[in-house]
């Protein structure tokens, strides 16, 4: 874009970068659609879109015109640029390139993909050390008049991580801190980041992504991830992620170094935390739900969780075992019906004989394993059921 062409309305304009402007304790706010699309930006492109999120309000209307400091964000990414114009015009090719995508689903299986641009514009004038932004119109289904389902945290929470694939596991880990978990099929996460010819080993896949994302988020972040893995044979199918807060986590966005400790004396301001980040014991839930579910209020010294032995005494337990195990067996058997397509009669036809000839047939005649084998050619997934969860 010709500099001379650009006209700048100030009063529509934020100003991002400027000295105090940005601030760790502001917000960046996304729908949870945005969390799990499938992209992959750079570092530098990752820190500069969320330099301009943290400017927009949820409960805005429109996007503004962004203006992003170079200079100030050169100091708070490490950048080494010493020549503004050129950093500019780098960032400017770049961030016109940005995109991420959206899957499209028919009957529940992804069968292509949408693709927006994240910036509209993106221009510079030479020698004023500043970019010029504005985010895509498209995208404010997922950033703007946002009511339910998203994801927000502090911008100087992430900030200060060194690798985009980290930054996308914490926002990633980030929207089910209440939850305290998370399981994601590795397929799932390869396509979330468009690794899919990348790391094709899982065992690199672990080192490169995984193990290295744990480590920078546990240093670097307000949480503390650890994961393990889902096995189905001998291959991992999928990462259950365990999501606390880090409370241990001292570093500091400004300087990139470990904050110094406060004295032991000193008491400590009670930190201010927005409604959607509050944390919730299991007592707080139940409530809720009683509230709305039961036909009696609950008593107040009612502990119903604690005398709810089903779920952790007796053998009730391995009936929850087996009611799981059933889902994974139906899903992974409607997926065989999936894969021959659903809108091909013939294919559907020929795979419906297959389940009757083998599962409703053979009965309890020979081992239900041998008979699962016969219909599926292998032994059953939970890939099929953690993708519709």
């Amino acid at each position: 874009m010709d500099p001379k062409s650009v006209t700048v309305n100030p009063k529509s304009v934020v100003r991002i970068g400027e000295q105090g402007a940005v601030s760790e304790e502001n917000w960046v706010v996304k729908a949870n659609a945005l969390v799990q699309a499938r992209y992959s930006h750079s570092l530098m492109v990752s820190r500069l879109l969320m330099m301009a999120l943290e400017q927009v309000g949820m409960h805005d209307t429109r996007f503004q015109e962004v203006r992003a400091h170079l200079g100030e964000y050169a100091r708070l990414s490490g950048s080494k640029a010493k020549n503004l114009n050129t950093l500019a015009q780098n960032l400017t090719d770049d961030l016109l390139k940005v995109y991420v995508e959206f899957p499209l689903q028919s009957a529940g299986v992804v069968d292509g993909w949408e693709r927006i641009t994240v910036f509209s514009k993106a221009s510079y004038r030479k020698g004023k050390g500043y970019l010029l932004l504005k985010i895509n119109d498209d995208l404010a289904p997922h950033l703007l008049q946002l009511k339910k389902e998203f994801t927000r945290y502090k911008l100087g929470s992430v900030f200060g991580v060194s690798t985009p694939t980290a930054i996308r596991i914490y926002e990633l880990c980030k929207q089910y801190q209440k939850v305290g978990t998370r399981t994601i099929s590795v397929d799932e996460l390869r396509q979330m980041f468009q690794m899919e010819d990348v790391y094709t080993r899982y065992s690199d896949f672990k080192r490169r992504v995984l193990e290295k994302a744990r480590a920078e988020i546990n240093e670097k972040t307000d949480l503390r991830i650890g994961f393990e893995e889902i096995r189905v044979g001998r291959n991992v199918q999928a990462i259950r992620f365990k999501i606390t807060r880090n409370v241990a986590s001292q570093y500091d966005l400004f300087s990139g170094q470990e904050k110094k400790p406060a004295p032991r004396a000193a008491k400590q301001p009670k930190e201010h935390t927005p409604p959607t980040q509050m944390d919730e014991t299991a007592f707080d839930v139940e409530d809720k739900v009683v509230t709305e579910m039961s036909v009696l209020p609950p008593l107040p010294e009612s502990r119903f969780l604690c005398a709810f032995t089903h779920i952790f005494a007796g053998g009730y337990a391995a009936g929850y075992y087996s009611y799981k195990w059933s889902e994974v067996l139906s899903a992974d058997a409607f997926a065989a019906f999936e894969e021959a397509g659903l809108d091909n009669d013939d294919a559907v036809a020929e795979t419906g004989r297959r389940f009757r000839d083998t599962i409703l047939a053979l009965g309890g005649g020979r081992h239900p394993m041998d008979v699962y084998r016969d219909f599926r050619g292998r032994e059953p997934s939970t890939e099929a059921l953690l993708r519709h969860n």
